[in-house]
């Protein structure tokens, strides 16, 4: 089986963001994904917690970190972001997200990818990273599928 482990989608001079893993199942697969802060962006007393990055915009709260902007477009033109609605685009499904120290992480889970290449899209003005694109093969994800079985029928 093959895994796509630990790419580095952007980096900033304040920041990067990495995509930790992708799992494929028999017709979806998860992404891992983390922000992490080269140095605090905040300095002083009331600044506790405001430093870590956040990837969903339910949780985002710190204006001065900001939300970290996620988004896939696959070869079929389907496109999927990691907030809000817009027309045209599917919303990532949010699984788990955590943050601290820094950096922060979040899972989300999306339809397996149509067979090509994945564009995976970051952006995250607070960590000077404009929006930067990196290409994935849809075809390795699909085939990693192959492997996956399902619990129950």
């Amino acid at each position: 089986m093959t895994a796509i482990t630990d790419v580095v989608l952007a980096h900033g001079r304040e920041g990067a963001v990495l995509l930790r893993s992708v799992i494929a199942y028999p017709s979806m697969m998860t992404l891992d994904v983390t922000a992490q802060l080269r140095r605090p962006l905040l300095d002083g007393p009331g600044t506790r917690g405001h430093n870590a990055p956040s990837l969903s915009a339910r949780t985002s709260d710190s204006p001065s970190t900001g939300l970290v902007l996620f988004g896939l477009l696959f070869s079929d033109g389907s496109r999927f972001i990691n907030f809000g609605h817009q027309e045209g685009h599917g919303t990532l499904l949010s699984l788990r997200g955590s943050g601290g120290g820094y950096q922060g992480q979040h899972t989300f889970a999306v339809s397996l990818p149509t067979a090509g290449r994945v564009e995976a899209w970051v952006a995250w003005h607070a960590a000077s990273i404009p929006e930067t694109m990196t290409t994935l093969d849809a075809d390795l994800i699909r085939r990693a599928s192959d492997f996956a079985r399902g619990l129950w029928d």
